[in-house]
């Protein structure tokens, strides 16, 4: 396989094997199409989250954010995390 890049991609790719942090171009794109991969998956991930929000709005299942619901949530959470509970990955942010 054959791919044209511009030079900005080319120093950039360059810039990026310069900096030690990657042994080769090859290893700078296998890089990025992991990324894109992963990227993807949260997109579809987020839309069918969406998709079920919808659902549960159309049914009514939804309650009010208010400052009390907050405290209840964050109240439910400390107590799990002291019991040793851990959260589910796709509720806490991504580490950059």
């Amino acid at each position: 396989m054959s791919v044209t890049l511009t030079p900005e991609l080319e120093s950039l790719i360059r810039d990026r094997v310069d900096s030690g942090h990657f042994t080769s171009a090859n290893d700078v794109v296998r890089d990025a199409l992991r990324l894109v991969e992963a990227t993807e998956h949260q997109r579809a991930t987020l839309r069918a989250a969406l998709a079920i929000a919808e659902h549960q709005i159309e049914r009514g299942q939804v309650s009010e954010w208010t400052p009390e619901l907050h405290a209840d949530i964050m109240r439910r959470a400390k107590a799990a995390a002291n019991s040793g509970a851990h959260p589910k990955p796709d509720v806490c942010p991504q580490a950059s």
